[in-house]
């Protein structure tokens, strides 16, 4: 089996700051900065106590995940400058990670329903959230100041993984996914409303 590779994951694109260290989709450690807009200060000595309590050197970070905004200027240029450290001191495989599309990545649920062994796990594609509701698009609003905000329309898909159970009945375990059908946009306040707003 091939070894997955150790990331570090960064967080610059908005007010908030934090770092992650990963193995594959296990987070071994994570820290936020201490207060809004300390990216500069702070991700330096983050990454670093990071890596020193798991026992790890700068050098083993085989991949960088940076999110890519929209957001923060400022912080989006520290982000690809540590991204750019790592890349050149030892090769690290650069990843970048959209803002919304993370953002969006959280409004998740895993559903285990029993079906018949004949019933295809696309049948659950429907059933979502836990008050049994069925929601078909998402959108991810970041306030962009000066009126304007950042927007990202998505909407629903459901993967479904069927595991049989017995030899007359198998269970679905459905993940809900995002799929993104409006760009990143930056509106004004009108044209949000005139786009999203519900109308009688």
């Amino acid at each position: 089996m091939i070894p997955k590779p150790l990331i570090l994951a960064v967080e610059t694109s908005g007010r908030a700051g934090s770092a992650a260290i990963a193995i594959g989709e296990q987070i071994l450690a994570e820290a936020a900065f201490s207060g809004p807009m300390r990216h500069s200060a702070e991700i330096f000595p983050t990454v670093s106590a990071l890596l020193k309590d798991l026992g790890r050197k700068p050098k083993e970070i085989e991949h960088i995940y940076i999110s890519i905004g929209p957001g923060s200027f400022t912080g989006l240029r520290i982000a690809v400058t540590i991204a750019k450290t790592f890349n050149l001191a030892n090769n690290a495989k650069i990843v970048p990670v959209d803002t919304l599309d993370v953002i969006a990545a959280n409004v998740t649920t895993e559903n285990t329903l029993p079906t018949s062994s004949h019933e295809p796990p696309a049948s659950l594609v429907r059933h979502s959230f836990s008050d049994g509701g069925s929601i078909e698009h998402i959108a991810v609003i970041l306030d962009a100041k000066r009126s304007q905000f950042f927007i990202a329309l998505y909407q629903h898909r459901v993967s479904g993984t069927e595991h049989q159970t017995t030899s007359h009945e198998s269970r679905v375990t459905s993940h809900r996914i995002w799929k993104k059908i409006l760009p990143d946009s930056l509106i004004t306040a009108p044209q949000f409303l005139e786009q999203f707003a519900c109308k009688e």
